[in-house]
């Protein structure tokens, strides 16, 4: 007989069981607060975001405190063109303290433009950029200088591929900045026109650093308009690249008036054979006038010679350069190099320059740095390598500094 199990009842309720419960409720959902963090945190944080407009766009959404930095990425650097200039002519006058972010300005301009639409968009939006401080004018349109006058704030200006019928329209565009100290002339033709610009009358803006990139100008007539008008006198910087033979004449003038101040100097030299130059340096060109020169520096002689098929290269240029330093405070020598130049580092020349660099001449020189570039896929390893081995002195003082560049094809 079998036990009854003691989870079952012996007798079944008749009476239904009342089960008493309590109405369902929906617990609340929980606030979502936005923390409160300091503007400065938040400035940080969007500090990271430059370069990223649609982040930037972005957190210019979220609130109104983040909106000022924002926009101070967004609006920095502006680049206009044909094809943009309406809408952002619109979008200023929808919010004019846009035009307040901008300090870099960019005008591009190409040949299928059909009319210098520049010179009704710049009126235009003039007004709304008091704080431009660099200006890039870009494209062989008619850049005159009657159309920048406003542009008081720059202090900075490039050139790069543009056209100019004669150097006077191009001093003159110079002379409608009145602050500006930096000027860089890249890719830039300036066509030697039968008027030089006036040496007398117009006046010089301050220049202190002035680049010459890959541009066919007229050297002496502009060297004259510099030291006319007294640009030499506290100017610092100078880089030429490259620059010809017959260059270095105005070129040598040039150093020989600014010599006092300048404290920077970087060129490259487009050699026709080996020592082509014996008969300028020394009388028409030579550093030792640059009695404050603070760093030095020299361009690869393979990169120019490949660029401009002079089918000539080699440090003799250099190692004589080197020797007419006088400067006593000059503290860093620089080299950029290419796996070809460094296959010449046991050439006479190479030699004469380790053996300057070891004199007393440079004993205290505190850096000799080398930029070397290499292909993507190429060794870097292998140009430092050789660097290293031609100056184990500097590398055993810690005064060598070599940095590896790849050249993305």
């Amino acid at each position: 007989m079998f036990r009854r199990g003691f989870l079952i009842s012996s007798k079944l309720s008749s009476a239904p069981t009342r089960i008493h419960t309590q109405p369902f409720v929906e617990p609340p959902e929980p606030e979502v607060t936005t923390p409160n963090l300091p503007p400065e945190l938040t400035d940080r944080i969007i500090d990271h975001l430059e370069g990223d407009k649609r982040a930037l766009a972005n957190c210019g959404l979220v609130c109104r405190s983040w909106l000022p930095r924002s926009r101070f990425y967004s609006f920095r650097r502006i680049v206009l063109r044909t094809t943009n200039s309406k809408t952002f002519i619109q979008l200023l006058n929808d919010d004019p303290e846009l035009g307040l972010y901008t300090t870099h300005l960019v005008i591009g301009t190409s040949r299928t433009d059909d009319t210098d639409w520049h010179v009704d968009v710049l009126p235009k939006v003039i007004s709304y950029m008091p704080n431009v401080t660099t200006l890039e004018l870009a494209g062989r349109a008619a850049y005159e200088a009657e159309h920048f006058k406003d542009f008081k704030s720059v202090t900075s200006l490039k050139l790069r591929a543009c056209e100019f019928a004669a150097l006077k329209d191009a001093t003159s565009l110079l002379c409608a900045f009145p602050r500006l100290e930096a000027l860089v002339i890249e890719s830039t033709l300036i066509v030697r026109g039968e008027q030089d610009p006036s040496l007398t009358e117009m006046y010089r803006p301050p220049l202190k650093d002035i680049i010459v990139v890959s541009s066919a100008l007229n050297p002496e007539p502009f060297v004259n308009w510099l030291i006319s008008g007294g640009v030499h006198e506290g100017f610092q910087s100078l880089t030429l690249l490259p620059i010809q033979k017959p260059a270095l004449f105005p070129v040598g003038k040039f150093l020989s008036a600014a010599g006092p101040s300048l404290k920077h100097f970087e060129i490259a030299l487009l050699e026709d054979g080996p020592d082509s130059f014996n008969d300028i340096f020394g009388k028409h060109f030579s550093l030792s006038h640059c009695t404050a020169l603070r760093s030095l520096a020299f361009a690869s002689p393979f990169e120019y010679a490949m660029a401009f098929q002079t089918g000539h290269a080699s440090f003799s240029w250099i190692a004589s350069m080197i020797s007419q330093v006088s400067s006593r405070d000059l503290e860093e020598i620089s080299f950029t190099v290419y796996a070809p130049d460094t296959a010449k580092f046991s050439s006479p020349e190479f030699g004469q320059v380790v053996r300057l660099l070891q004199s007393d001449q440079f004993k205290d020189v505190q850096r000799v740095r080398f930029l070397a570039r290499c292909l993507e896929g190429s060794d870097g390893s292998n140009m430092e390598k050789r660097v290293r081995d031609v100056f184990p002195h500097l590398d055993k003082q810690g005064k060598l500094q070599i940095d590896t560049e790849v050249i993305h094809v």
